[in-house]
């Protein structure tokens, strides 16, 4: 009975283990640990587990294949939880050698960050001109546009990344709209830094009456075309007679480019995170404290900061508040 609970409790333990991770992070990690097993193929005498010279070696190869030293540093981490899960010595990998590699790395291969840029209120509402409203599947783009705009929502909150794999403990919901007139309350359950059930957060959203921006209107256009259809999921698009397929991240960034390029502007240079950088930028313009910013977008971290397009005007206003700070200075004296 004794080694009947054990065993028991082992397969149990064993499926549990599978939630440690997001699916999006072990879908890297097994991408990481594939390009390593393509190193031990090409470069003789290298195998796992590691020791720090094929360490050192490894980095170097990856230094050699990739653009971004973040991207190296995230290869090699993929290496070291490896090593961590089958319980084997990891301590090369905080080694000198093995920092100064990485800082060397990094020196060497000097990299810029390229990010989507800001879709501002301006340029939203000049693709609101070049929406077809009379087109159902266009409405509900253009909602979830708005959503995702004004919640400062990240794409994996409204919509899955194919029509098979939407998650109702993930994505939008109908449940998820509290409505009102003139105000609704968007409930978040889920999100990047909350994939543990930890806490839920809620956004009101205001009505804009008479405007194509108007995210409720948007809402409940949305959720009337949708009174037929059987999921629950917030946005769904008709296809055919009575038939419902659910709005898909690629089928919503491809037609977000599309109306960014009808209005005369390049495409390539815009995603769907050009929505939330957008939306932090107008809400900071608009002199809105940052904690509520950070919490408007969920961040865990000041790393709403570098979402920000900061004007050269706004830039100014730091040289004007020193230059009269030090007039005041100097008239005191």
């Amino acid at each position: 009975m004794f080694w009947y609970i054990v065993a028991t409790l082992w397969k149990q333990k064993e499926a549990t283990m599978k939630f440690a991770f997001a699916h999006g992070t072990f879908k890297n990690l097994k991408v990481q640990w594939k390009t390593f097993q393509q190193f031990c193929e090409e470069v003789d005498g290298i195998s796992f587990p590691v020791d720090i010279v094929s360490l050192l070696l490894y980095m170097q190869y990856l230094s050699n294949k990739m653009k971004s030293p973040q991207t190296v540093t995230n290869y090699v981490n993929g290496l070291r939880v490896l090593h961590a899960l089958y319980n084997l010595d990891t301590s090369m990998f905080y080694s000198l050698e093995a920092k100064l590699l990485s800082r060397a790395i990094k020196r060497s291969k000097l990299h810029r960050v390229k990010q989507a840029e800001p879709i501002s209120i301006g340029i939203l509402d000049r693709m609101s001109r070049v929406v077809d409203v009379t087109d159902p599947k266009e409405r509900v783009m253009w909602c979830a546009i708005l959503v995702m705009f004004f919640c400062m929502l990240r794409s994996s909150n409204l919509v899955p990344k194919s029509k098979t794999s939407f998650d109702p403990d993930k994505q939008l919901c109908k449940s998820d709209i509290i409505k009102g007139q003139d105000v609704m309350v968007v409930s978040i359950r889920w999100s990047k830094v909350i994939q543990f059930a930890q806490r839920h957060y809620h956004i009101p959203l205001l009505s804009i009456p008479g405007s194509l921006l108007c995210p409720i209107q948007a809402i409940y256009d949305v959720l009337e075309l949708s009174k037929a259809s059987k999921s629950t999921a917030l946005f769904v698009i008709p296809s055919g007679k009575s038939k419902f397929v659910h709005l898909t991240y690629p089928k919503l960034s491809g037609q977000l480019k599309k109306w960014v390029k009808l209005i005369g502007l390049n495409s390539k240079k815009f995603s769907l995170h050009s929505l939330r950088r957008g939306s932090a930028t107008l809400a900071f313009a608009s002199q809105v404290p940052g904690e509520l910013i950070k919490a408007q977008g969920d961040w865990s971290s000041d790393a709403y900061i570098r979402y920000l397009d900061i004007s050269v005007q706004q830039r100014c206003q730091v040289a004007e508040k020193i230059k009269a700070s030090v007039l005041n200075a100097i008239n005191l004296n």
